[in-house]
């Protein structure tokens, strides 16, 4: 007996000493009191949140364990102004508390060393009740003992006796079993003197007891366990799991407890316990003023008593497996509490969520931070590689605290090098723990929810309509009927667009938002039930309900709403683009992807109903390329986006096998199907699926092609690199080898080459391989790449931004490596910029890429993507990309399809008929045997991307060949009248991150963008006569349309802090909306006069007399609490409160009234002041306005409130119609001046046709040879009382005579009363000489002085006008006269003058530097200058001077009580080198000196006049790097410079030279013989020959439309003295300085310059001047653009080309290129070498992630250095085109055939088609297409070499 009690006596010890704060047979009550508040701290002390009060009666039970119960727990509402804010003590006598539906039974605490293990609730209880116990229970977790200690350097436990310790633990509460710091120190007494409620019951304190003070501090960054919730937080740069203490730069989260106990660790009373937790959020995500969650949960001591029994054992007890929040049951029958599920087997975890195994998840992924940062050696694409990394089962204990933090998310899905370890990684040696095993070593499948069911809503956690009711969805509410409520919003919203103006009132988008967000909730049943109620076809509100729930469905993202799409597509209820748009927003909106999700869209993707419906086809196949890199490539990516803490990891083993051995072939399968067939669109299409997808395995299927091994187009070879740059941003090291090596390839296609180059620079390439291409640029030979190479590293060494910080130093060291040669627009350029703005928190970037054409100024390849990031929140909001096989063929391709071409060519052919003249374009060809490439069928694709879906689309020859059918169908339909209706709801940027609170309850942060499209039109169209007959365009006499227009583009940002409360379904939000709206509703007018060059358009608005707002803008800080069951909009709750300060800026105003007789309402409101100015000045002095545009919507960093709102009066406005009239027209006047027509101001014609012709001829007059342009707009404003304004200006010059004039007339009348007239007059009259050509001596010694004196009248009658007379004079100052002697060039061209070339590169350049003229003097005589003219004045000057402030000396300016008449003389000086400019205005009062005022080379091209070469033309020779404005090419004395700036010696002979021939490349549209087909096509021929050695005769033959079809030929010979002579057709042109010849409708104009030179104009493409010795051909037309033969060279670019030989081959001695186009000449015997592409190996095994080589069956292997090579033959047999089956010998085109033998080869023979002649251009070019696995149809003959040498 004795025994038992000894041992009843030691367990009972034992259980005491277990539990140190708790005594046996006692009593402890603690009161309660919590607090959970939203606001806006520093904004205001609103808040809005439920304030919590009971009591906790704990009792310990014999077996060392607690029993516990909660009574009196009460909750009150608090929403109001808080002085003290969020911690103000609360009057609880005026709150309206009410009862905590909690269970009332007693629970059981069971403990474990002190520390709190788990629960034991009632089976009864919910789950969402025993979330809230945990959470107060989680205020008595004190593990003063250490007994979850964690090794860490910073441990410090208490010694014997002592009660101070900082140490580590891992332990378990409400919000998660994180990391926990534990700070133990003594209180000193005196405290309690000022916070006396620290120890309640300070009697129980002994003598001999101190008082201990225990802080927490809770890491949520090192965890075991940690509830979240998120979705779409790729490029959110959080470096941690969400839910952690530091998200971003945007959102933070802290959680600090502080107890109090008294006695010793060993044995102690708790005395009261604080807890507090704050939420901090940018709700906008760059805001410094943040949105704000305060949890405060309070445990003070009340009493202690002595008890004998704990309390009852609660009934059906259920374990709860810790004190960690668990996720919640939403829609389960009762949501009742479920015992922790048992452990699951490896299997079952490896199948669990997408065949993820639980090392792919969120939490155990961070078990080793290496494999989140691991190099390519460890790429997690392959299988082999991938299932390495999985955690063994020996290792899990191991590992157990390991485990602590989340893979980082990249900084964004652009990221290029792998991210650094998280804090808390196992790198670090500070977190492995010592204690042992026990719940929280539980699997992640307990905690976990269940993979979702397809057909069925997935069970998401923490978010409100999901467990917002007591723990459910709220579609489980009493009397909820979710598909009622679906389709109430649907019609709700439906109605609302019938006024689309007001859709901001009445918060639609808000709506929208909400039907998504519930729809969520929904099962496929319940979704289809919707559906089924809703569809309609008939245009109607009904149509627009359906409308809005489809767009509401897709964005939903759910399994049901997958199963739902897929039912429409297959029973067509949407199709076309309208289902293209349905399947891109699902595919971007997935919330959970698992295995059976991806399965089931996998197959749609490939089902008949997508692939019968081309738009549908190429969205769905893109958009899951994409899905697939999301979830399955990509790790970060798929972590980040999708919610992988609440259902675990979705990127599995089974999905990593799919991508690599199912998908990856499928898309080769398909690619290869349509390379075989032709099919170009299909070909685009799988190429970019390949690239959307950007695994590594894409290389395989790529090798091949790119490598030359099969078959494809250049452009195809184009797209696959281009297709590169999702690869070269999730797998850099392997992108950038295979780049490189393109890159590299000097005998690669340019713009391959160019594609490569940019793709490489994605990969951020380290500093050497960036040097080493920088000091490439100084060897290669191709000026497109070096061009883009140049431009890119330029760019890049000037980003601004942490991100770019790297890379841009990388680029500044490589800047002095670069080619000092400059490049033009016309060559590929990147233009990367970033900007960074600190006071916003903002920072954007954008990239334009452009790939240059050889034979257009026109790119052929043009990409733009904008970024922006808020607080390293990165978005890609615009992504543009367009590629076409060549500028040039497109040009051709739409040509041919129109009338006039047909029209020409007939024409041409009937010119020609009976033509023999040995000159021609076509004899030249022939006599020559010249010989062309074959240019490729044209293909182009297009690819778009604003926000987030993708749009890509394709054409090519046969595309734009049916477009004449298409245009026929079109006006067909617009002509009996079409409707359009287009509704597009779109919610972009939907973030989410939830978790919970310490009270237990769920706080998330939302931020969305729903946005709407919305576009009614009624149309009509019809011309005359009609624009297509089916077969070809023609383009119409006139067109008359009408159309009704209302269009509405809306928008609102969504952003909010809140949490919910599920016991009263209500949530409690801080929220910042902003909303933007443009409405459009306006009836249109137009008819177009195509043959009178004029336009008239009516328009005005639907609803003249009515108010109509059309522009709104508001932003609103809010708090709110709102019921989660009520499904409208926050705004419309009684308790919406917005955040504003009472002292607003205000502005209201009506404006236009008196103007136009059209009012409009202005209203504007804000918190923060108006800025316009500053704002006007920062985008001004942007680089780079077009992105700072787009970026200044986001600033907003103030959170301020702010409404602003445009709208049209119609009852105020007196007028209500805008009529507009515009008239053009030119005129050409030949030889003599017309006599004088004076302008009489006074007497205007009333007329617009009238007064544009007097207008006209008014300039013309006194000019000889007057070429005039005048033009006339008018604008009346109609209806009662209304205005018209009318503006008309001519402009007159001559290319021989001096003078020009401008005129321009203003008239404005109102019949408005107090409305004023407005008439400004202008008459400039300028005296500008010509100037020479091929002289530079001459120039500098010439005088271009110019003058022009202008009168200028600006009043509201011409009475009493302010008159302004200003003279003008620019002159060549003798500084710059000094300055151009002493140039380079200008020695240079002295040498060269020396051996009689005045005109080459060196003296063209010095010639045009020498007519410049810097120096502008300004006398201005003003009289009548009202006050109002003065004060614009002004604040011009104001502004101006804020602009160039730091170069502005004010010495005198005083404008106060200016004079209305007096004089202003101005003088601008440029610097010698033009580099800067001085400016001084002085006048009365005033002396202002501007001084060194800097000068870009473009402002100096705009600014420092020329004589002849105008601003545009100037701009224009800057923007493409011409030496002399124009490309040109000179044939002089004894030398000639090519358009390519070569220069070579060449003496011509007496017999005619080609020197310049303009012969365009074609693709083969038909069976026709190339000759034939370019005899047809070439409408326009233009040819020059050269001949003589000391005189030269020059003959220019041309043909074109304007000459009727006809050859016509002009001579120009050198004359005995004087300027040459010149001969039309044999018969003599009359000519001189004042004179000009005219031909040919004025196509053909011929006149003397200065210096005895004739300068001859062939329409407005090119122009020749010659002086007898000498002649310069310069182009000002691009198509001449890689299209020229001759001595002037190809005019490709490229230099090294421009020895091409007529045979299109390369000679290397200049005089053996003379020989070659000399026409009776004898050809060269010299050795003329092809230029042929050349493949190269570019593709590793190990770039495609194989461990060894492959070998290949079809790539021959030849010795290094080898003449002979193996390569497909073809042979053309009638109709058909015969293949080898296998490749043949060939030599080398550098080596020649020793001898050669027959041998009958199997061939493999097709017809002649599209894809015939593709494979015979790749085997011409070099390629070795494979036809091993083809038929062999026969046996023909081939003739093979024996040997090559």
């Amino acid at each position: 007996m004795w025994l038992s009690k000894v041992f009843l006596c030691f367990f009972v010890g034992l259980a005491a000493a277990s539990q140190p704060a708790w005594k046996e047979k006692t009593q402890y009550i603690y009161n309660i009191r919590g607090r959970t508040l939203s606001g806006f701290d520093e904004k205001s002390n609103e808040y809005t949140g439920i304030v919590l009060r009971g009591q906790l009666s704990v009792r310990p039970r014999p077996d060392g364990h607690l029993s516990a119960k909660l009574q009196d727990c009460r909750y009150a509402e608090v929403q109001d102004e808080l002085d003290d804010g969020w911690d103000t003590e609360l009057d609880e006598e005026n709150l309206k508390f009410k009862n905590m539906p909690l269970t009332q039974q007693p629970f059981k605490i069971l403990m474990k060393k002190g520390a709190i293990e788990d629960l034991v609730v009632s089976k009864q209880a919910k789950n969402w009740e025993a979330n809230l116990l945990k959470s107060i229970v989680s205020n008595l977790q004190l593990d003063v003992n250490a007994a979850n200690l964690m090794n860490s350097r910073i441990n410090q436990l208490p010694e014997e006796g002592e009660n101070n310790a900082l140490f580590k633990t891992m332990e378990q509460t409400v919000t998660g079993e994180v990391e926990t710091l534990y700070e133990l120190n003594p209180l000193p007494e005196y405290i309690l003197q000022s916070e006396p409620e620290l120890v309640p019951m300070d009697e129980l304190v002994g003598q001999n007891d101190d008082i201990i003070e225990v802080v927490k501090h809770q890491n949520y960054s090192k965890y075991e366990q940690l509830p979240t919730f998120h979705h779409h937080l790729s490029g959110m740069d959080l470096e941690s799991q969400p839910g952690s203490n530091q998200m971003g730069e945007y959102m933070t989260r802290s959680t600090v407890g502080r107890a109090i106990i008294t006695g010793r660790l060993k044995q102690h009373i708790i005395q009261s316990s604080y807890t507090v937790s704050k939420i901090a959020v940018s709700p906008n995500l760059n805001s410094d003023s943040k949105a704000m969650i305060h949890s405060a949960l309070n445990f003070t001591l009340h009493s202690i008593l002595s008890v004998s029994i704990p309390h009852p054992e609660p009934q059906d007890p259920v374990e709860l497996g810790g004190l960690v929040y668990k996720y919640n049951n939403p829609f389960a029958a009762d949501n009742q509490v479920q015992p922790r599920k048992a452990s699951a087997s490896s299997e079952e975890s490896d199948s669990k969520v997408s065949s993820g195994s639980s090392s792919s998840s969120s939490s155990s992924s961070s078990s080793s931070s290496s494999s989140s940062s691991s190099s390519s050696s460890s790429s997690s694409d392959s299988s082999s590689s991938s299932s390495s990394s999985e955690e063994q089962p020996g290792q899990q204990a191991q590992n157990r605290h390991q485990r602590l933090a989340f893979p980082p998310f990249a900084r964004s899905t652009r990221s290029a090098q792998p991210s650094a370890p998280a804090q808390g990684s196992s790198s670090s040696s500070s977190s492995s723990s010592s204690s042992s095993s026990s719940s929280s070593s539980s699997s992640e499948e307990d905690w976990q929810q269940e993979e979702p069911q397809l057909n069925q809503p997935p069970q998401s956690p923490l978010l409100p309509y999901f467990v917002g009711n007591r723990g459910q969805a709220i579609k489980k509410a009493e009397n909820f009927n979710p598909s009622h409520e679906a389709k109430r919003i649907c019609k709700d919203i439906a109605r609302d667009l019938k006024e689309p103006e007001r859709i901001p009132a009445q918060q639609t988008l808000e709506k929208f938002a909400i039907l998504v967000e519930f729809s969520r909730t929904m099962s496929e049943a319940e979704m289809k039930l919707v559906a089924s109620e809703l569809y309609a076809k008939e245009t109607g509100e009904k149509r627009d309900a359906w409308k809005v729930y489809r767009d509401a469905i897709a964005q939903s993202g759910t399994g049901p709403a997958l199963l739902c799409v897929r039912e429409w597509i297959q029973n067509k209820k949407i199709e076309g683009e309208e289902a293209a748009e349905v399947i891109a927003t699902l595919a971007e909106s997935v919330r959970q992807p698992t295995e059976k999700y991806m399965r089931t869209l996998y197959e749609l993707t490939k089902s008949q109903a997508c692939e019968s419906q081309s738009a549908l086809n190429v969205s769905a196949i893109l958009s899951y390329a994409s899905l697939v890199h999301d979830v399955y490539v990509h790790k970060e990516e798929s972590e980040a986006e999708y919610p992988v803490s609440a259902f675990g990891g979705f990127r599995g083993k089974k999905g990593r096998q799919f991508v690599e051995q199912e998908y990856i072939p499928h898309l080769a399968q398909k690619l290869e199907q349509a390379i075989q067939k032709a099919d170009s669109h299909q070909i685009l299409v799988y190429i970019r699926a390949l690239g959307n997808c950007g695994h590594r395995k894409i290389l395989a299927v790529f090798k091949p092609y790119l490598e030359g091994d099969k078959q494809c187009s250049q452009f195809q070879r184009l797209q696959m690199v281009v297709a590169l740059d999702r690869l070269a941003e999730y797998k850099p090291e392997v992108a950038r080898s295979v780049c490189y090596k393109i890159y590299r390839n000097g005998a690669e296609n340019e713009e391959v080459r160019v594609a490569a180059a940019y793709q490489l620079m994605r990969t951020d390439p380290p500093a050497s391989m960036i040097q080493r291409m920088a000091e490439f640029t100084n060897h290669d030979n191709d000026q497109h790449v070096n061009a883009a190479v140049k431009s890119w590293i330029e760019s890049a060494a000037e980003l601004e931004g942490d991100e770019f910080e790297d890379l841009a130093s990388k680029a500044q060291a490589a800047l002095p490596l670069l080619t000092d040669e400059d490049f033009g627009i016309q060559q590929s350029q990147a233009y990367i910029r970033s900007k960074v703005r600190d006071e916003v928190n903002l920072q954007y970037s954008s990239e334009l890429e452009v790939i240059g054409s050889d034979d257009s100024i026109v790119p052929q390849g043009i990409s733009y993507a904008f970024r922006r990031s808020l607080n390293h929140a990165d978005r890609d909001m615009v992504l543009a990309e367009a590629l076409v096989s060549s500028i040039d063929e497109l040009t051709n391709v739409l040509r041919q399809q129109l009338k006039q071409t047909e029209e020409d060519e007939q024409q041409k052919a009937a010119a020609t008929a009976n033509e023999n003249k040995a000159h021609s374009s076509a004899n030249i060809i022939k006599k020559l045997n010249m010989q062309f490439d074959e240019r490729e069928q044209l293909e182009a694709a297009i690819r778009l991307s604003l926000g987030e879906a993708e749009r890509f689309f394709t054409f090519n020859n046969q595309s734009i060949e049916r477009l004449p059918q298409a245009v026929q169908q079109w006006e067909k339909q617009l002509k009996s009248g079409k409707t359009l209706s287009y509704t597009k709801f779109l919610n972009k940027h939907e973030t989410t991150i939830a978790f919970p609170t310490i009270m237990g309850i769920p706080a998330i942060f939302k931020y969305e963008i729903p946005s709407l499209v919305r576009v009614e039109a009624e149309m009509k169209m019809q011309a005359e006569p009609q624009i297509s007959d089916g077969q070809t365009l023609s383009a119409p006499d006139t067109i008359k349309a009408q159309a009704k227009l209302r269009a509405a583009l809306s928008g609102k940002a969504r952003s909010s802090l809140s949490f919910i409360t599920p016991h009263n379904h209500h949530q409690y939000s801080a929220g910042y909306d902003r909303n933007a709206q443009i409405y459009i509703p306006v009836r249109f007018d137009v008819q177009v006069d195509a043959k009178n060059q004029a336009l008239t358009a009516e328009i005005e608005p639907l609803q003249p007399k009515e108010d109509t707002d059309f522009l709104h803008y508001s932003a609103e800080p809010y708090i709110v609490r709102k019921d989660i069951l009520d499904l409208e909009p926050a705004s419309g709750s009684y308790d919406y409160s917005i955040i504003r300060d009472d002292d607003a800026d205000e502005f209201e105003a009506t404006v236009g009234k008196k103007q136009t007789g059209m009012a409009f309402h202005v209203e504007y409101e804000s918190d923060r002041p108006i800025q316009a100015r500053r704002w006007l000045h920062e985008q001004l002095q942007s680089d780079d306005l077009v992105s700072s545009l787009l970026a200044s919507a986001y600033d907003d960093d103030e959170l301020a409130y702010t409404s602003m709102n445009i709208s049209y009066q119609g009852k105020q406005s007196t007028a209500r119609k805008v009529q507009i009239r515009l008239s053009y027209k030119a005129e050409e006047y030949n030889e003599q001046a017309r006599p004088e027509e004076p302008i009489n101001w006074s007497i205007i014609p009333p007329k617009q046709g009238q007064r544009i012709q007097a207008f006209l001829e008014a300039a013309a007059s006194k000019i000889r040879s007057a070429s005039v342009t005048a033009g006339d707009a008018e604008i009346e404003f109609k209806g009662e009382q209304g205005c018209q304004y009318t503006a008309t200006y001519a402009y007159a010059n001559s290319p021989v005579d001096k003078q020009s004039r401008l005129l321009g007339h203003v008239d404005g009348k109102c019949s408005i009363p107090q409305a004023k007239s407005l008439k400004v007059t202008l008459d400039s009259k300028g005296q500008t000489p010509n100037t020479n050509g091929l002289n530079y001596k001459f120039a500098m010694n010439f005088d271009p002085k110019t003058t022009n004196e202008i009168r200028l009248t600006v009043g509201d009658n011409l009475a009493n006008s302010a008159k302004f007379n200003i003279k003008a004079e620019l002159n060549k100052s003798k500084e710059r006269k000094q300055y151009v002697e002493e140039t380079v060039e200008a020695r240079l061209c002295k040498e060269e003058s020396r051996q009689g070339n005045t005109q080459l590169p060196p003296c063209a350049n010095a010639t045009a530097e020498a007519n410049l003229l810097d120096q502008l003097s300004l006398k201005v005589e003003y009289q009548q200058v009202g006050e109002k003219t003065q004060g614009y004045v002004q604040n011009a000057y104001q502004f101006l001077s804020h602009m160039f402030y730091e170069y502005i000396e004010e010495n005198d300016v005083d404008m106060t009580g200016a004079e209305e008449q007096g004089a202003l003389q101005v003088q601008i000086e440029f610097d010698e080198d033009l580099s800067t400019v001085n400016v001084s205005v002085e006048a009365k009062n005033v002396d202002i000196q501007a001084v060194d005022i800097p000068l870009s080379d473009l402002e100096q091209s705009v600014y420092v006049m020329h004589p002849v070469f105008s601003a545009s033309e100037r701009v224009w020779g800057e923007l493409n790097k011409e030496q002399v404005y124009w490309p040109f090419c000179t044939v002089d004395k004894s030398a000639i410079s090519t358009f390519d700036n070569k220069t070579y010696p060449a003496r011509l002979s007496q017999d005619w030279a080609v020197a310049f021939q303009y012969v365009p490349d074609y693709a083969k549209h038909c069976n026709d013989n190339p000759q034939k087909q370019r005899e047809q096509m070439q409408v326009e021929e233009h040819v020059v020959l050269a001949r003589g050695q000391q005189k030269k005769d020059v003959k220019i033959t041309t043909r074109a439309p304007e000459t009727d079809g006809k050859l016509v030929e002009i001579d120009l010979k050198p004359a005995q003295s004087g300027c040459p002579k010149a001969f039309i057709n044999g018969q003599e042109q009359t000519f001189n300085k004042n004179q000009a010849a005219h031909a040919e409708h004025n196509y053909i104009l011929i006149y003397e310059l200065p210096n005895e030179e004739v300068k001859v104009e062939i329409g407005d493409d090119f122009y020749v001047i010659f002086d007898g010795e000498r002649a310069k051909i310069t182009v000002t037309d691009d198509k001449f653009n890689d299209a020229v033969r001759g001595l002037c060279g190809t005019f490709d670019g490229d230099e090294t080309t421009d020895f091409t030989a007529p045979e299109n081959c390369v000679l290397s001695e200049p005089q053996d290129f003379v020989q070659s186009y000399t026409l009776n000449g004898q050809k060269p015997n010299a050795k003329c070498i092809e230029v042929e592409q050349r493949y190269v190996s570019v593709i590793s095994p190990r770039d495609i992630g194989e461990k060894r080589n492959r070998s290949s069956s079809n790539k021959s292997k030849e010795r290094p250095g080898s003449c002979s090579k193996h390569q497909t033959q073809y042979q053309e047999e009638g109709n058909q085109v015969c293949f080898s089956i296998h490749p043949l010998p060939v030599c080398r085109s550098s080596c020649k055939a020793e001898s050669k033998i027959t041998k009958n080869v199997p061939v493999h023979c097709i017809e002649k088609s599209n894809i015939a002649q593709l494979w015979m251009k790749q085997i011409d070019k070099g390629a070795n297409p494979d036809f091993s696995l083809k038929a062999a149809h026969k046996s023909i003959p081939f003739k093979v070499p024996q040997k090559c040498h």
